[in-house]
């Protein structure tokens, strides 16, 4: 009877491990599998006309890009994020990864606040469901621009 007993607490203390194993596993699948869904053909579509201007505006020296920014009324931060990532590397790829990185850190945020409260079987899918929602709408967005 003693053994059996010893044989449920091991059985029990095993349970934690392979739960944390698992959220761990499903956590880097998701995360893994965003990357995966916004990085493919990134760069297969031709900029769009608001990707150029930022583009245009980013890799200005920083009295050109200041005087831009004012003409445009926008918030000068991501110009100027944008212009340091520029400057790191130069291509249409890299200039579209930052936003795949920002949405990567906005994701990572979504599973974390879902996580806190709701738990993290929701969060998983929270992020599973942001994941194939968002793709899908800029991938309607670019035929309803080719159709009008």
């Amino acid at each position: 009877m003693n053994k059996l007993h010893d044989s449920n607490m091991y059985a029990e203390k095993k349970l934690p491990i392979f739960e944390s194993r698992c959220k761990r596993g499903i956590f880097l699948v998701v995360h893994i599998l965003f990357l995966i869904v916004t990085c493919y053909k990134l760069t297969s579509a031709s900029l769009w006309f608001d990707e150029a201007i930022e583009w245009r505006i980013s890799v200005m020296s920083g009295k050109e890009m200041y005087d831009n920014i004012i003409q445009t009324y926008q918030p000068p931060l991501y110009n100027w994020l944008m212009h340091i990532w520029l400057n790191i590397h130069f291509s249409e790829f890299w200039f579209r990864l930052s936003s795949v990185l920002f949405g990567f850190i906005g994701c990572l945020g979504l599973y974390f606040s879902i996580n806190k409260l709701v738990g993290w079987k929701c969060a998983c899918l929270s992020v599973f469901f942001y994941t194939f929602s968002h793709s899908p709408s800029i991938s309607l967005e670019e035929k309803r621009l080719l159709f009008h």
